[in-house]
């Protein structure tokens, strides 16, 4: 099981998570949710940091790869759920995170740069 989360905490700079959590089959909570949660718990912690003065914001490159990484599950089935609103403008709502069955899709593998 493989979650993201994603907020922007200033123009063009973005806090992004990524938690992968192995399928044990614990009685009362899915594998889903435990990675939505740690994502969560994750983007808390940079938080502080970044408040703190620490460089822990990425900016959009780094973005768009998570974002791209997540298209790649969701294109090969393995999409399970999202929450959002508005979390990419800075100021805006809570954070989006996305929970995807990354075993679907097989090994990652890098996208060619755009030509042109």
């Amino acid at each position: 099981m493989l979650a993201h989360a994603f907020v922007a905490v200033a123009p063009r700079r973005y806090l992004v998570t990524r938690v992968k959590v192995r399928d044990f089959s614990f009685y009362g909570i899915t594998p889903s949710e435990i990675a939505k949660q740690l994502t969560l718990a994750e983007l808390g912690a940079l938080a502080e940091q970044w408040l703190a003065g620490e460089t822990v914001a990425c900016d959009a490159r780094a973005l768009i790869a998570a974002m791209a990484e997540v298209q790649t599950n969701i294109d090969a089935g393995g999409f399970l759920g999202s929450e959002t609103g508005g979390a990419l403008t800075p100021g805006g709502p809570l954070p989006a995170s996305v929970v995807i069955n990354a075993s679907r899709a097989g090994p990652r593998r890098r996208r060619a740069a755009p030509r042109g």
